[in-house]
């Protein structure tokens, strides 16, 4: 996406959830972890950080936000095989005797999924979620 595509999906997310209202008053926590969230990764991290700092956000704020700590949304498995696939020049099921659709562990960057070698050897693949570097390119 371009830079200018991206900034202004941002802009209209921000308005959409009166982000900047709703931070500066601290109103409706609710919809500012929403806003975050629809931003992606860079801004789910972005959240995860302010809960955890009541000098800077109210405590409703930290509640709200800290649910970004445990929830973190995880890619689809079609995705995940289109970005192995990109990577590698591979499909998983190449790569792979065995493969778990459902990653054992997620965060706000990436998410694990453990898999079995053609050898029998146990292993994990982790996918970073690349988007934020875009974002932090706009700084």
């Amino acid at each position: 996406m371009a830079t200018n595509q991206r900034l202004l999906q941002i802009i209209k997310v921000l308005r959409r959830y009166s982000f900047i209202s709703n931070f500066y008053h601290q109103t409706n926590p609710d919809q500012v972890r929403h806003a975050l969230e629809a931003l992606g990764p860079a801004f789910i991290k972005l959240g995860q950080i302010l809960s955890t700092r009541p000098d800077l956000v109210s405590p409703a704020y930290i509640q709200e936000l800290q649910q970004l700590q445990d929830d973190a949304p995880v890619d689809d498995y079609d995705t995940i095989v289109a970005m192995y696939e990109a990577e590698t020049g591979q499909t998983i099921t190449e790569a792979f005797a065995t493969f778990e659709k459902t990653p054992f562990a997620s965060a706000s960057i990436g998410q694990c999924h453990r898999a079995t070698l053609p050898n029998g050897e146990a292993s994990w693949l982790n996918f970073s979620i690349q988007p934020w570097l875009n974002w932090l390119r706009l700084i």
